[in-house]
């Protein structure tokens, strides 16, 4: 037994052995765990699941497959791309959004408005104010939907936001033989996009 440990080959294979899996070690916890930040200049390729909790570009994100994008599409530094289906939780814009290739919006308003009573001459129209719509602005469009309680003879015909606070609206009485009739005073729906 003297002999087996004074042979100088004994600790030399002891030696690699600890060394071989020192390194082994090393080298797998390195391709599994990346403990400081990682810094590329070409593409970073990622052949299963990548979970950041947080992730910054100074250019576009691309997110999904290729798609054929939008004419005059010019992938501005802050874009985000994305292929398939998006779902946002708790979104706000500071500026403007589009969808598709359409015109920006800047704002998507909705509530409530409330007209006084108008009376209307059979088979002719009406405008009035609604007032109390928060948030619309002059040049807003708006659209306007009656609740249950207007009476089925009149009709919407027209909306327009000519200034803040109210919708200036066109109603339409269908009756006939020269007959006029009250709408009596009603709250309407309203959405507005700026």
């Amino acid at each position: 037994m003297k002999n087996l440990f004074r042979n100088e080959r004994f600790f030399a294979v002891i030696l690699s052995i600890f060394i071989s899996v020192f390194f082994v070690t090393l080298f797998v916890y390195g391709v599994t765990t990346i403990g400081t930040n990682v810094n590329t200049g070409g593409n970073l390729t990622v052949s299963g699941w990548a979970t950041s909790t947080s992730a910054t570009t100074t250019d576009y994100l691309y997110v999904g497959s290729d798609i054929t994008e939008p004419t005059g599409w010019d992938f501005k530094n802050g874009d985000l791309i994305v292929s398939g289906a998006t779902s946002l939780n708790s979104a706000t814009t500071s500026d403007t959004l589009s969808i598709g290739s359409g015109s920006n919006i800047r704002k998507l308003l909705f509530g409530t408005c409330d007209i006084d009573t108008v009376t209307i001459t059979a088979s002719s129209s009406a405008y009035t104010d609604c007032q109390n719509a928060t948030s619309v602005a002059a040049g807003d469009k708006v659209f306007v939907t009656a609740t249950s309680s207007l009476p089925d003879s009149f009709v919407i015909q027209a909306a327009s936001s000519t200034a803040a606070g109210k919708i200036n609206i066109r109603l339409y009485y269908l009756g006939w033989n020269g007959a006029t009739l009250a709408t009596g005073g009603h709250t309407f729906y309203w959405q507005a996009i700026r």
